[in-house]
């Protein structure tokens, strides 16, 4: 039903038709371990996570509940944990293994979905993944990203290095039973500098409490001193040429040009 291979070729994991799952070594040809899998009449799949020496299966309950499980390869006789997918979508590595992060719905009904590798997502856009699923009528690309405020840095804390296209080994070196990890890329743009190294963001604060404070002590403040406050502002910021008032006029002195009476016109 399914089959995959770790991440330097030495061992692979399959889910079989008997609802079990089993790591194999293909070199000696032995089972490594064997352990009961998903136990809906669906089928299952697997795959390794990276290389770390676990697994992540899907498939279903006997009540054809869809579940995810994660394997530590090094105790295989159960899972360390198993999550139903009707109620968390995200994986992690420790538990509780899975947190819902989104969910991508549509009204057309899928006939397969192709996962692109790491090397295509736009990093740019904070493209975590990128799909292509498969309709009766069209292929329709499907992109995840992470909402990120400083897109014009290299978001190195969510992309590290992926696998290139580049064999570890030819197949000669494999059949003499040899193994290597796969040769890395990393996916930073020319000329972006990265996250990790980009200039902290210095943060004000917009409320002052100690001046709030301070102004409560002082007193209620008068409209005289608002507008002071306002036209010193105004000229202080004006251009030169611009400054239709006297630099360095108050409020309070222009207010005592104009007489009262002028003001209800």
């Amino acid at each position: 039903q399914s089959f995959d291979w770790n991440y330097n070729g030495s061992l692979f994991a399959s889910a079989c038709k008997d609802k079990n799952l089993r790591i194999v070594d293909p070199h000696s040809g032995s089972i490594v371990a064997t352990a009961a899998g998903h136990q809906g009449a669906k089928s299952t799949k697997i795959t390794w996570m990276g290389n770390q020496q676990k697994l992540i299966s899907v498939g279903f309950s006997k009540t054809s509940e869809r579940q995810f499980s994660v394997w530590d390869t090094r105790n295989f006789s159960s899972p360390l944990g198993t999550v139903s997918l009707d109620t968390a979508s995200g994986v992690n590595d420790e538990a509780p293994y899975g947190h819902l992060l989104s969910k991508f719905q549509t009204a057309d009904p899928q006939v397969g979905v192709a996962v692109m590798p790491k090397r295509f997502v736009d990093v740019k856009k904070v493209e975590i993944a990128l799909m292509y699923k498969l309709t009766t009528k069209n292929v329709q690309p499907i992109s995840f990203t992470v909402p990120r405020t400083r897109k014009e840095f290299f978001q190195d804390d969510i992309f590290s290095d992926c696998p290139t296209d580049k064999p570890a080994l030819d197949a000669n070196a494999w059949f003499s039973g040899k193994d290597a990890d796969r040769p890395l890329m990393s996916l930073q743009p020319a000329g972006m500098t990265k996250l990790s190294d980009a200039p902290a963001i210095e943060r004000t604060s917009k409320y002052s409490f100690e001046a709030e404070q301070q102004k409560r002590k002082d007193g209620p403040v008068s409209k005289e001193q608002v507008m002071d406050g306002f036209f010193d502002k105004v000229t202080t910021d004006w251009k030169e040429g611009e400054v239709v008032v006297p630099v360095g006029a108050s409020y309070s002195e222009l207010n005592d040009q104009v007489d009262d009476d002028e003001w209800s016109d």
